[in-house]
């Protein structure tokens, strides 16, 4: 298959890839130079790429040598976890009065299927993101799309983290109830019940936020 990404996006994807799965591990610096020769590049690509994972927030301390990879912290967890939760209850107040509903329960359906046939899998990750981002993209509002694609990268690093650092059945437990509460989203739209979806959503976000303050504090 032919690869149409540019040379810096597949650089950048690369990155992400590894950051996401602690192959880049929080807290590495990530140096220009040695990156150039990796990807047997010039400067040029690595430092869009560079860029790009700043723009996620995936990264900071940027200087000309190179950056740092994004160290979590609870106050950083708490914050975007606040966001998540603004943005997608105004997807929900938008899509709710726009939607085509017939074709959204359907994809939504679908992809419950695929997140309890991938709730051990590291596919998981990329069934709850398209879930999520569903919501968003029914809305209307191409902005609050933006805002979701890049913040949920940031999101999804910081659950990555905590996977890495919780036992195997703290995992489980945190993905399965995730998934109830998907369920209980999914149901309260059947319904037509808005209160109840959003109720959920902060449902959702607060307990990533406790799960966050216990190991973080």
């Amino acid at each position: 298959m032919i690869n149409k990404l540019s040379l810096n996006e597949q650089i950048y994807e690369t990155l992400k890839r590894e950051i996401f799965t602690h192959k880049i591990e929080s807290g590495s610096l990530l140096v220009n130079k040695d990156l150039q020769e990796r990807f047997e590049v010039s400067s040029s690509p690595i430092r869009d790429a560079i860029n790009r994972l700043e723009r996620d927030g995936l990264i900071e301390k940027i200087t000309r040598a190179g950056a740092q990879v994004l160290i979590f912290d609870y106050n950083k967890t708490k914050e975007i976890n606040e966001l998540m939760t603004i943005i997608t209850i105004g997807a929900f107040e938008l899509f709710f009065k726009n939607v085509d509903r017939k074709q959204l329960e359907k994809e939504l359906e679908s992809l419950l299927v695929l997140q309890e046939y991938n709730l051990n899998s590291d596919k998981y990750f990329y069934y709850d993101y398209c879930f999520h981002k569903l919501f968003f993209e029914y809305s209307g509002n191409q902005k609050l799309v933006d805002l979701y694609k890049q913040f949920s990268g940031l999101s999804e690093m910081a659950v990555r983290s905590l996977d890495k650092i919780t036992s195997s059945d703290s995992t489980s437990d945190n993905r399965l109830k995730s998934f109830t509460l998907h369920q209980k989203i999914v149901e309260a739209f059947k319904n037509d019940d808005l209160d109840a979806a959003k109720e959920c959503i902060r449902e959702h976000y607060q307990h990533a936020d406790d799960v966050f303050k216990e190991y973080y504090n």
